[in-house]
């Protein structure tokens, strides 16, 4: 969920979480639910939220590249590249 992920990107910065909180990560990333969360972290406020936004912002770049065509369905892919724009700009 969007509050997990917040959680696990405010353990990174614990010594004793980080191995926890980056391997919710690395699953988070590899999932298919990822793509509507990443679009929600991207909303976060700044300055708090840069961090956050960073983070959305890598892990959709990655997931463009690695896992667009797997888990996105091709007549998604016109309605997902404008929302994607639409949280980008």
């Amino acid at each position: 969920t969007l509050e997990t992920i917040r959680l696990a990107l405010t353990q990174l910065s614990q010594p004793h979480q980080v191995s926890q909180a980056n391997a919710t990560l690395i699953a988070f990333e590899q999932s298919a639910e990822a793509w509507s969360i990443l679009l929600q972290l991207l909303d976060e406020p700044l300055p708090m939220g840069a961090q956050t936004r960073y983070f959305a912002a890598i892990t959709l770049h990655t997931k463009v590249q690695r896992d667009l065509f797997d888990q996105i369905p091709r007549e998604q892919f016109p309605a997902f590249a404008q929302n994607l724009v639409q949280h980008l700009i």
